[in-house]
């Protein structure tokens, strides 16, 4: 059985994994072109990476309660490039379709939002 002091790092660091991951998956194709935040999408995936780098930081130092901050704005930044994603649709590069690089990126979110709040209260002696 894991502790609860052992949940949130694991739990952050699969947030950070899961982060990382949809960084550089496909998270739309638009004609010839597939959109990640690494490839097309302006260099955003940049700026996730060092998010995520901060909070493996953070995590070391056991310092958890950065880790909801790192997921808000992690969230950010995939609800700007969303939104460029859209204005690119609507400017006329034709269909898009949706690829799977959303999956880890809102499910590593969602962890790294669980894992900041959870407080662990140590034993005294």
């Amino acid at each position: 059985m894991i502790g609860l002091e052992r949940r949130w790092l694991l739990c952050g660091l699969v947030g950070i994994a899961l982060v990382v991951l949809g960084a550089f998956a496909p998270l739309a194709h638009l004609q010839q072109d597939n959109v990640s935040l690494w490839g097309s999408g302006h260099g955003n995936g940049m700026f996730v990476l060092a998010i995520a780098a901060l909070s493996v930081g953070f995590l070391a130092a056991r310092k958890q309660g950065f880790l909801p901050i790192a997921a808000i704005a992690i969230a950010m930044i995939v609800v700007v490039s969303f939104l460029r994603l859209c204005d690119r649709i609507g400017q006329g590069h034709g269909a898009a379709r949706l690829d799977w690089g959303w999956i880890p990126l809102t499910l590593g979110i969602i962890c790294l939002l669980a894992g900041g709040p959870i407080v662990v209260q140590k034993k005294q002696r």
